[in-house]
């Protein structure tokens, strides 16, 4: 619960979608975090107009996920 509110505050202003997880989208660009359901990580799917657009939007939902603030590490 607290991760998810440090998502919807970090994505304030965007529309959220809730079903399956949590859907942002902010303009022209969407990221979609949700938990797997087979293996303990959580999934980002983005996409933007470009591709720097789609890394951003990932990278401030890693941002928001993070314990303590800082990115976890990119597999």
């Amino acid at each position: 619960a607290e991760r998810t509110e440090k998502l919807v505050k970090a994505f304030e202003g965007a529309q959220v979608d809730r079903q399956d997880g949590l859907k942002f989208s902010i303009g022209d660009s969407w990221v979609h975090v949700r938990p797997s359901n087979t293996e303990p990580i959580v999934r980002i799917i983005a996409e933007g107009k470009t591709e720097s657009e789609a890394k951003e939007v990932v990278d401030k939902a890693r941002q928001a996920l993070a314990a303590n603030g800082k990115e976890p590490e990119k597999k």
